[in-house]
């Protein structure tokens, strides 16, 4: 099979989604289902659960300090964590999966430690998986500086992470998976009855984000 003619869907899991063993399992069913139909699938997930407020908590414990760059490094490890499973998973569910830090899937961003703006992907890697079948299964929320650092995107920012890789690999859509009914007008816990967007393109959901 020409497993470059088959149309890439990008598929973004919250932590929520997940959050433990069963959870985990039950997302890879999802992608499994996916790619059964006919699609190339690249995943990209966030921590489990609350492993991004656990790990600040405990970095606080540790010592009370706000180093940007050592937070950056100990955050993005949650990701790093859940790429690793989910890729099992799918492994186990008999599907070839591979899973990409934010360096292996060529994502650059730029700023301030924890506030990363993504500038520029380079996905090869990533392609060459695809294009032989594979499952990629990239960390969202981090990339990677000029100097070679971690640098991660701030709060929502596996969401932005989806969305960038989608739009680099010329995806026929972008899913985010998410306990809202879908992209809003406003944040739902802030704004009252924001509206339903039923269609967005890549580059206006970008420009959403930064705002």
């Amino acid at each position: 099979m020409n497993y470059a003619e088959l149309p890439l869907t990008v598929l973004k899991f919250g932590g929520t989604s997940v959050a433990g063993p069963e959870r985990m399992r039950h997302v890879a069913q999802i992608v499994k289902k996916v790619r059964d139909s006919g699609y190339r699938v690249a995943v990209v997930v966030s921590a489990m659960g609350n492993m991004t407020d656990d790990l600040l908590a405990l970095a606080k414990d540790v010592a009370n300090t706000n180093n940007g760059r050592e937070m950056d490094q100990l955050l993005a490890t949650g990701e790093q964590q859940s790429v690793a499973l989910l890729a099992l998973a799918l492994q186990k569910f008999g599907l070839a999966a591979q899973s990409f830090t934010a360096l292996q899937a060529g994502i650059k961003a730029e700023g301030f430690p924890m506030e990363g703006r993504i500038y520029s992907i380079e996905p090869k890697n990533v392609e060459r998986a695809l294009n032989e079948g594979i499952v990629a299964v990239i960390t969202g929320f981090q990339a990677i500086t000029d100097s070679g650092d971690v640098i991660t995107l701030g709060r929502g920012g596996s969401d932005l992470s989806a969305v960038a890789i989608a739009g680099a690999l010329g995806a026929e859509s972008c899913q985010l998976l998410k306990d809202v009914r879908g992209i809003m007008t406003g944040d739902p816990r802030v704004v009252k009855k924001p509206v339903k967007i039923d269609r967005i393109g890549f580059e206006e959901c970008m420009e959403m984000d930064v705002q």
